[in-house]
């Protein structure tokens, strides 16, 4: 009796449930493609490739028609190619699209192919392709796309062919596209790409780069002698810096080293090294930097340098590095001027205002 009596409860308990949430409401939790027979209710990843696919669709196709749908089987999706277990839109392909190229496309984390060229997509290429850790072959080229070329495409790492050329592409070349190891074919012609080629991108075999009519880049790097600092900043106290090129260069001298608050002297190296170490005094209180700007050298081959990341010294007395002048600091720079005669009084003072107001 216990055991009707339960059942009857339970069924009560179903058919109320059912009175409120209504007969469709398992067919709502699943997505349309599953419901509506694009994809079957066990290829759960591919239904979300499939969800993402028919988010994007309108704004890629522009006023282009695809047979995208919810009612027909994914297979069947022009040019869509799925594979693999478990199954993953695994390339997409499209013709006479004239829409954008959306964000959300990185979300189809399976996708080894894209391929969009010869088409009239414009706005910009975004940087949520850099999601595509599949991703072997990108191929964009024939559009009209703008903006500069992502950095993030620089973390597909598996990318063996990238096609760009023949857009409205500005800027420079992103030096991460570098980090592609696996990189054999890559065409960026037919853009208005300034600045230079990254040296790394020298071992791609097949290219268009006499066409895209840039130097390689000669990379500038300047360090201080010690890293982490370890060296105290004083005034009239030589700091060793050392600029190295990523190859031999010519016609770099003591004259084309910028530095803020400070001086360079001891220049060594002459034309044909890579690596030249000068002194940086500092002459002034203020945070000291070291510059050397594109241009002031070249390889062999008369391909110029690219300007080095800026060097930071620090501020005179500011022994921790932490861009501030602590008490301890100024006690310092008061001996300094009392018993060492290494600092003026109005040295010391503007130490003193760097304390107390920043």
């Amino acid at each position: 009796m216990r055991r009707y009596v339960r059942a009857l409860m339970a069924l009560v308990m179903i058919v109320g449930l059912w009175a409120v949430v209504g007969p469709n409401s398992l067919v709502d939790a699943q997505s349309d493609c599953v419901s509506q027979g694009a994809v079957s209710p066990s290829e759960t990843a591919l239904a979300a490739d499939c969800e993402v696919l028919l988010d994007i669709r309108d704004t890629l196709a522009g006023t282009a028609a695809l047979n995208w749908a919810a009612d027909v089987p994914i297979e069947d999706w022009k040019g869509i190619n799925v594979t693999g277990m478990p199954m993953r839109v695994t390339e997409v392909a499209g013709a006479g699209l004239n829409g954008t190229i959306p964000g959300e496309i990185g979300e189809l984390d399976g996708l080894q192919g894209l391929d969009l060229r010869s088409n009239r997509l414009t706005g910009s290429i975004p940087t949520e392709l850099g999601d595509l850790s599949s991703l072997t072959a990108l191929h964009l080229g024939d559009n009209h796309l703008t903006g500069t070329i992502p950095p993030q495409l620089g973390d597909l790492t598996k990318l063996a062919y990238v096609n760009l050329y023949n857009n409205r592409l500005l800027g420079q070349i992103p030096t991460e596209l570098g980090n592609l190891v696996n990189l054999e074919h890559l065409y960026l012609s037919g853009n208005q790409l300034t600045g230079c080629i990254p040296v790394a991108l020298r071992s791609v075999v097949n290219n268009d780069f006499e066409q895209v009519d840039l130097p390689f880049c000669v990379m500038t790097t300047l360090n201080s002698g010690t890293d982490p600092p370890g060296y105290q900043v004083r005034i009239d106290s030589p700091i060793l810096v050392l600029v190295t090129f990523s190859e031999p260069v010519y016609g770099f001298t003591e004259s084309d080293i910028a530095v803020a608050n400070g001086s360079a002297d001891n220049f060594t190296g002459s034309d044909g090294d890579s690596v030249y170490t000068f002194d940086v005094t500092p002459n002034a209180i203020g945070v000291v930097t070291v510059d050397i700007a594109a241009g002031v050298a070249t390889d062999s081959d008369g391909e110029a340098n690219t300007a080095a990341v800026q060097l930071t010294l620090g501020l005179p007395y500011d022994d921790d590095h932490d861009g501030a002048i602590s008490r301890d600091e100024v006690i310092t720079a008061i001996a300094d001027h009392l018993f060492g005669g290494l600092l003026t009084r109005d040295e010391v003072i503007q130490i003193v205002a760097l304390h107390l107001f920043g």
